[in-house]
């Protein structure tokens, strides 16, 4: 790899996707930026926050990842396939048909955390006042809820698993 300027490196390096672009893995610089500025279009137009938890670990991610691709020896870098970053899990069809559910269910969730803030926006001014407390509170803490509740049920299922890969490796000795 042609060891590009230090001072360019470091400033391409803090914008996600960027680094890579200039050390000229095209395909995965452009992926890491996409998929960043989709999460700030996505947190930003829709208000869904959740999305703005996402940035700082594709922004570490890209920043380490383009640091740790510069710093490799030219022999390596060569070998190196320049590829879109989520192309080789997330199009997977094994991958997709295995969590096409837990997909299905966070495209719901996003789907309906849109539609309560829209339909919140389009009767605010027809609901009496003393209804509008309520349904702004419903309307903030649901999403947060199912959100909340996704997130302990992955976790504890998670565990099963693990537990029973432990089970079935001590059964299998």
């Amino acid at each position: 790899m042609n060891k590009r300027n230090g001072f360019f490196s470091f400033i391409f390096s803090l914008i996600p996707g960027a680094g890579h672009m200039y050390i000229g893995l095209l395909k995965k610089g452009t992926s890491i930026m996409a998929l960043f500025f989709l999460c700030v279009a996505l947190s930003s137009y829709f208000s869904l926050s959740v999305f703005a938890y996402i940035l700082p670990v594709i922004w570490a991610y890209s920043f380490f990842d383009f640091w740790n691709l510069r710093r490799m020896s030219s022999e390596d870098f060569s070998n190196i396939i320049d590829m879109p970053v989520l192309s080789s899990t997330l199009f997977n069809r094994d991958f997709m048909s295995r969590h096409s559910a837990s997909a299905g269910l966070v495209l719901a969730i996003i789907g309906a955390a849109i539609v309560l803030r829209l339909i919140r926006r389009a009767i605010w001014y027809v609901i009496p006042s003393f209804m509008q407390q309520f349904i702004s509170s419903f309307i903030y803490y649901v999403p947060k809820l199912i959100v909340a509740a996704v997130l302990i049920g992955a976790g504890i299922y998670l565990i099963s698993r693990k537990k029973k890969e432990l089970e079935q490796d001590n059964h299998d000795r």
